[in-house]
């Protein structure tokens, strides 16, 4: 995927763009690759849901608990959400921000930060923006697409700052760097 990135901004004009800070910056493998991964398992999630809504009609209501009415959509929405997690996770771990950790307890660490930021994104947008959204906006794809762009950004966030973080190295770990 880097050599790919690579020789895309080596090509004439996108070379001349890559020269100003700021595009460099926006521009960078890590922010391209984690759009490229977020559309992508925005795919996956839109798939699962559609899949799950050739089963049945979404506005099935499954129960209530109290004065919440629980609709198949809630199934599928799940569905879609954990299907798309696992794709995050192993495309944003070894692809998006090349983490070199090789540890089971350094992966198993990764893997819950990574899948509690994912909980709280769902929580916030996921279920609770397309859930406030069915009143005003009836189709589930444009809803889903309003969600994706707030939980793109926050994944980002969660994702660099918090799950796959690269610590600083320390004097020592520089000297044993260049051993």
């Amino acid at each position: 995927m880097r050599k790919l990135y690579d020789k895309i901004v080596s090509i004439g004009f996108i070379k001349k763009i890559m020269e100003k800070p700021f595009f460099a910056k926006v521009l960078s493998y890590e922010i391209v690759t984690y759009l490229f991964f977020g559309v992508m398992t925005t795919a996956v999630n839109f798939v699962i849901a559609n899949l799950f809504g050739l089963i049945t009609d979404q506005n099935t209501v499954l129960g209530h608990i109290g004065s919440i009415t629980i609709r198949w959509e809630w199934v599928s929405q799940f569905a879609a959400w954990l299907g798309s997690v696992l794709f995050a996770f192993i495309t944003n771990k070894t692809l998006v921000f090349e983490s070199k950790e090789r540890s089971a307890g350094g992966i198993a660490k990764e893997f819950l930060s990574f899948v509690g930021g994912r909980i709280l994104s769902y929580v916030l947008f996921e279920f609770g923006m397309v859930e406030l959204l069915y009143r005003v906006i009836g189709n589930l794809n444009v809803r889903k697409i309003i969600a994706a762009v707030f939980t793109i950004i926050f994944n980002y966030i969660v994702s660099k700052f918090v799950s796959f973080r690269k610590e600083k190295p320390t004097p020592e770990k520089k000297g044993e760097d260049h051993q």
